[in-house]
């Protein structure tokens, strides 16, 4: 999948750092990102570890937009 997201991206002219990791272990830097986005996927996700990592990498203030197509509600991390 990786393989085909940069070939687009090459062909649009775009410039990506992609990774694969698990939602519950990115290893990507706190605090560095704005917004986190699951798509069709929440439902095979550890979902509290998931949101502690995305507590982690979101820089204050983020939201957490998030679209499953089976319905499942996500919930979003609060940094209170």
């Amino acid at each position: 999948m990786l393989v085909v997201a940069e070939r687009l991206a090459a062909d649009e002219g775009v410039t990506v750092d992609w990774c694969e990791s698990p939602a519950e272990a990115t290893n990507l830097p706190s605090a560095a990102f704005d917004s986190v986005v699951a798509g069709q996927s929440w439902h095979w996700f550890d979902g509290e570890a998931a949101i502690a990592e995305a507590r982690r990498i979101l820089a204050p203030p983020a939201g957490w937009p998030s679209v499953d197509s089976t319905g499942y509600r996500c919930p979003t991390p609060s940094r209170g």
